[in-house]
């Protein structure tokens, strides 16, 4: 079987206030927006993972727009997605839809125009956590671009801080592909930080950075955290719903 790899984690951020913060504090800010329906307008931070990326998504809500009520994690199959999606639907214990969405969508919705491909499940859900795959079609007009390097040394996402449920456990494992018997695991080295806790949410996302002191410095914080033994930096997200961001020095 392909593997199972993270692709990006989203939350809510009201005027993108908590993105332009992260700016600030010495991340590099993608200038590309992307606007998906329900008047959502996504910005994002990129970072190189092996020879390809990751990144994080900043969704701000227009008026009137569709809200986004839990953070949300997408991950990637190595091979075709349409082909993952015919393996996993032919399963009794998983309920998924495909979806197809054209880049061009508020252009051209009806036509089969290169896009964004999606499995999302019907079953198994989570309360507080959004879980879906995703597939991306040769753009006709843009290129992928290599992260740049952040001024803060931040230079990679090193994994996902996640509060599981008990009875959650079996439901993660067929959404990712594999056993979650022990406290950490790993999507394409991006490794789950695993925590029992009564309700199956993202707690944070855990980023590298090369000099921990010189991010604080750029970032302007004054005091660490211990984090699974280990100083780090966290920062908050003004959204308690949503993830925050703790980031170590490795």
């Amino acid at each position: 079987m392909k593997s199972i790899n993270f692709d990006h984690s989203y939350t809510e951020d009201k005027g993108h206030r908590f993105f332009n913060a992260l700016g600030e504090s010495g991340f590099v800010l993608s200038e590309n927006e992307v606007e998906h329906p329900g008047k959502q307008f996504c910005r994002f931070i990129m970072f190189k993972h092996g020879s390809g990326r990751v990144y994080l998504e900043f969704v701000r809500v227009g008026k009137g727009g569709e809200r986004v009520d839990k953070p949300g994690v997408s991950l990637r199959y190595t091979g075709p997605l349409k082909r993952y999606y015919e393996s996993v639907k032919a399963r009794k214990d998983i309920k998924a839809k495909y979806i197809h969405k054209n880049y061009a969508w508020k252009k051209d919705s009806k036509s089969a125009l290169p896009g964004w491909n999606f499995l999302t499940f019907l079953s198994p859900r989570f309360k507080n956590i959004y879980l879906w795959f995703t597939e991306y079609e040769p753009h006709p007009t843009k290129k992928r671009v290599t992260p740049p390097p952040h001024p803060n040394t931040a230079h990679t996402i090193a994994g996902l801080e996640l509060i599981v449920r008990g009875p959650d456990r079996p439901k993660l494992e067929k959404v990712f592909g594999k056993s979650l018997s022990g406290k950490d695991a790993s999507l394409g080295g991006i490794r789950l930080f695993m925590e029992s806790g009564r309700s199956t949410r993202v707690a944070a996302i855990v980023i590298k950075c090369k000099n921990l002191k010189r991010f604080m410095r750029l970032a302007n914080i004054k005091s660490t955290i211990l984090w699974r033994g280990q100083s780090a930096v966290l920062i908050q997200n003004p959204n308690p719903e949503m993830w925050n961001i703790v980031v170590i020095e490795e």
